[in-house]
């Protein structure tokens, strides 16, 4: 029976490791904010999305899933659109949801009509850019300051992380990597074998 060797092995660890590192680059520039996507932000997604999909087939994943297609085909085309989509991640959905709920309990007692008008007057406020800017700065005003050893270790860690998808990128581009041998197949193909070695020794 075939098996990996331990430079296959290693190889398709440090194919999965640069993966994940891709895949954490391509999250992180995905959650750009609203008007804040540049040309290089662009250019760099672009590039971290067709290395993604090359280490994708290189390890044999499928390509059916809904997230490796809009990946694909979609991110790219959204991100340029609307000049950033990180407005409208899961933690935008969720609060959503939450005003929601705040607003229904708010108006439990009145009609729907008068419900609904109430719902668009409150959403229509919040959205207001005077709304949104005085919100934040109410929050950075009267929250506590982080002491400057945190912020330092946490610029230090997202330098950390650039760094290690800067080389995950550049190792995938270079053309270091190819396609696993996929042992499923070749299990089968050598069971057939052995299956058609034991019917010409019987005939």
């Amino acid at each position: 029976m075939t098996i990996a060797d331990s430079n296959e092995i290693e190889n398709t660890i440090n194919m999965y490791r640069d993966l994940g590192f891709l895949l954490d680059g391509v999250y992180s520039l995905a959650r750009t904010e609203l008007g804040k996507v540049t040309d290089e932000i662009i250019n760099d997604t672009k590039r971290i999305v067709k290395a993604i999909l090359t280490m994708w087939r290189h390890l044999g994943l499928s390509m059916r899933g809904p997230k490796i297609h809009g990946l694909e085909d979609h991110l790219v085309e959204q991100m340029v659109h609307y000049k950033g989509i990180g407005d409208y991640c899961e933690d935008f959905v969720e609060q959503s949801h939450q005003d929601g709920m705040k607003e229904e309990l708010r108006t439990s007692g009145l009609k729907r009509t008068r419900a609904f008008m109430s719902h668009s007057k409150w959403e229509w406020s919040r959205n207001q850019i005077g709304v949104i800017k005085a919100k934040h700065h109410i929050k950075t005003t009267t929250s506590r300051k982080r002491k400057r050893g945190v912020e330092e270790r946490k610029k230090e860690k997202k330098l950390s992380r650039d760094q290690k998808r800067r080389m995950s990128l550049e190792r995938v581009e270079s053309g270091v990597y190819s396609d696993i041998p996929n042992y499923r197949m070749v299990v089968v193909l050598e069971s057939e074998d052995e299956n058609e070695e034991d019917d010409n020794a019987q005939g």
